[in-house]
């Protein structure tokens, strides 16, 4: 069954589903390397509107030149990744880990941006009764573009994420149209009827083709609306591969070339 063809309760229902076992399955399989890691990023909080707390972790070019503006590059963790204690944020999204080690410091030196959803929350609105905590963590967003307006460049912003972070990433490219330069999801899925604003930025899809967490046929089928919609579009899906794409997809290093060269023209 298509996602066009199954309502947005079961689309949902299907993909907080799949996003209970993912990161952890993940995890239990390709346990990270975080020595050196998790000491380059610094512990942060943000304070929502309704008082409540969004921990995040952000990483900083090694050295801020005067006059010179980074790239910022938003990381969106899987369900694994939930929690309060701002370090499953790390081990549950790849790309922060890759993005912080030392070769790609001197090659990308850019700001990344890891928020940690709370256990209650998700990336989207779902079956459970979720709260959708992208809006909290495009507002932490907006606060880091303020405090280090500078240096950040709000044209090269950029957005991936993994598993239910791969939702996230179609979730924050939806909430604010041709706001990001590019994105990236990782085995994620969104709706189809959103697709005329996904349309308005560049996004490279990854999935693997034997995912039984979350359906290849996501992807498949939001790749072949993109075109339909002459948005700028990429799609990767590996053979063979399960749910944990995202191991192929952060070490491709084709894809951070294709991310950072990007720039939105206004």
């Amino acid at each position: 069954m298509s996602p066009s063809s199954l309502t947005k309760a079961s689309l949902a229902a299907t993909l907080f589903l799949a996003a209970i076992g993912s990161s952890l399955l993940g995890q239990a399989k390709n346990r990270p390397d975080l020595s050196g890691v998790i000491d380059v990023y610094e512990k942060r909080i943000f304070k929502t509107e309704d008082g409540s707390k969004l921990p995040y972790r952000l990483l900083k070019p090694a050295t801020l030149e005067k006059d010179k503006k980074y790239p910022l590059l938003v990381c969106l963790h899987g369900s694994g990744g939930r929690g309060n204690d701002n370090r499953k944020n790390l081990t549950g999204t790849r790309a922060s880990q890759v993005i912080a080690k030392p070769d790609m410091v001197k090659k990308f030196p850019c700001f990344a941006f890891v928020p940690q959803c709370p256990t209650k929350g998700a990336w989207r609105s779902g079956r459970d009764d979720r709260e959708n905590y992208v809006p909290h963590a495009l507002s932490a967003l907006d606060a880091l573009l303020k405090e280090f307006g500078e240096s950040m460049d709000p044209r090269r912003i950029y957005v991936t994420g993994q598993s239910m972070g791969g939702v996230g990433t179609y979730n924050m490219l939806s909430s604010r149209p041709a706001f990001f330069a590019a994105g990236a999801p990782v085995c994620g899925g969104w709706k189809l009827e959103d697709v005329p604003k996904l349309a308005r930025t560049p996004i490279w899809i990854f999935h693997g083709e034997n995912d039984k967490v979350v359906p290849t046929k996501y992807s498949r089928d939001l790749h072949a609306a993109l075109k339909q919609a002459r948005a700028v579009v990429k799609y990767t899906e590996y053979p063979g591969v399960g749910h944990n794409s995202w191991m192929n997809a952060y070490a491709d290093p084709k894809l951070w070339e294709w991310l950072f060269s990007l720039k939105r023209l206004n």
